[in-house]
C-alpha cells in the first residue's frame, strides 16, 4: 500500500512533537536519515521490511538488530510502531517530512543555490545574509555547481525560483532581439 503525503506528514508530525518534548529533534532527524539511507542502499532489506509476507515479529527483530543500538529509543519506538500499524513504507519518506516540519517550527527555510563555479565561504555567507533579510527567516543553503548556467545564481526556496543566471539573461536577450526583427 502506498501512503499519501498527508499520512506521512501526520506520522512525522507526531514524531516531531515527541522528539521536541524530549529535546532530541536533531538526533531523531539524523536517525531517520540513517534509516532511509540504509533502506535505499539495501533494497532486499527494504523489500523484506515492506512486504506483507514477512512476519511482523521478523521485521521487529530485524529493526531492533539493525538500529536498536544506533538510534535514539524514540526513533526505534517509531519504527516499531510503523510495523505494528503496517505502515513500514513510511520509514522511507519520514526523514523528508520530519525535516520539513522541524524547519517550519524552528523558522528555518532551505535554499538551493546554484552557481557556475563553487562559491567561496564569504560569497555563501553574503548570499545567506541576503536571503535571511529577504525571507525574514533563518536560511540554510544547499550549494550546487552547474557550469551550464555560465554565471550568476539560481536560487530555489520552496516553490519560488529566482533565476539570475547568465544563461537565462542571454536567452531573454535573444528572445527580445528575435521579437524586434519580425
Amino acid at each position: 500500500m502506498i501512503h499519501s503525503a498527508a499520512v506521512v506528514r501526520r506520522y512525522a508530525a507526531a514524531l516531531y512533537s515527541a522528539a521536541s518534548a524530549a529535546g532530541t529533534v536533531e538526533k531523531v532527524a539524523g536517525d531517520l536519515h540513517l534509516v532511509a539511507s540504509t533502506l535505499r542502499q539495501y533494497p532486499k532489506l527494504r523489500d523484506a521490511l515492506i512486504q506483507r509476507v514477512t512476519p511482523d515479529r521478523a521485521k521487529r527483530a530485524a529493526v531492533r538488530r539493525l538500529f536498536g543500538e544506533r538510534v535514539d529509543p524514540l526513533t526505534l519506538q517509531f519504527l516499531l510502531l510503523l510495523i505494528d500499524k503496517r505502515r513500514e513504507r513510511i520509514a522511507l519518506d519520514a526523514e523528508t517530512a520530519f525535516r520539513k516540519i522541524a524547519d517550519e517550527r524552528q523558522g528555518i527555510v532551505r535554499a538551493q543555490v546554484t552557481s557556475a563555479v563553487p562559491l567561496s565561504e564569504a560569497e555563501l555567507q553574503q548570499t545567506q545574509d541576503l536571503l535571511t533579510r529577504r525571507t525574514g527567516r533563518q536560511v540554510i543553503i544547499d550549494s550546487r555547481v552547474d557550469p551550464a548556467i555560465l554565471g550568476g545564481l539560481i536560487v530555489r526556496i520552496g516553490d519560488r525560483l529566482l533565476d539570475g543566471s547568465v544563461r537565462t539573461g542571454i536567452h531573454r536577450l535573444r528572445q527580445a532581439l528575435a521579437g524586434r526583427e519580425q
